[in-house]
């Protein structure tokens, strides 16, 4: 009677075998899985080691899925960075093309930087006696920059290329000299 009752237990984890193998893949405990089919924990335990290679080979399928949805994200993340600084630099280059001709025309509005494509051109209408007087300006373009730096410092760091606190990293040829400053609490910085 005993023997028919355990191999009746063994026949329901077995009629449920792809279910079984996938629950203990995704970490359910043999207690969990004992308690959701209705049988012993030690014949949980026999089933895993009965199908020990299909639970890994299962665990093994997640790993590689879930580290290449990783991959993909940091790639679709890179290039959505990539695509904002090459636009950026698109900007520069179209001012740059913009002040140098504009020096070439001899403008007399344009102040010393405008070719560099790093500049910002506010036009202003200032109220004067009976109109408007409009006045350009050239401005340097922070928020151009900071955004820039920022997207290769968002590169940088999601390529872990941006250097670890403590990493020395010095190209110095013969004769020269570097100041290492750290900021550990016996140099008394």
């Amino acid at each position: 009677m005993t023997q028919r009752r355990a191999t009746g237990r063994r026949n329901t984890l077995e009629k449920h075998q792809p279910e079984v193998i996938a629950d203990l893949a995704m970490a359910m405990r043999p207690v969990e899985v004992a308690a959701k089919y209705k049988v012993a924990r030690s014949t949980v335990t026999r089933f895993m080691e009965r199908n020990q290679a299909a639970i890994e080979a299962l665990l093994a399928e997640r790993r590689r899925k879930t580290s290449d949805y990783a991959i993909a994200n940091v790639v679709n993340r890179i290039e959505a960075l990539d695509e904002r600084w090459r636009l950026m630099r698109r900007l520069v280059g179209a001012r740059r093309e913009a002040g140098e001709a504009l020096l070439a025309a001899d403008h007399e509005d344009l102040e010393a930087g405008v070719e560099t494509g790093l500049m910002r051109r506010i036009i202003r209408y200032i109220p004067s006696g009976d109109g408007l007087e409009r006045r350009v300006e050239y401005t340097l373009d922070r928020d151009l920059l900071a955004e820039l730096r920022a997207t290769e410092r968002a590169a940088a760091e999601q390529l872990s290329q941006l250097p670890k606190p403590g990493d020395i990293n010095v190209n110095a040829g013969e004769g020269s000299r570097v100041l290492i400053v750290t900021s550990e609490p016996e140099l008394g910085f």
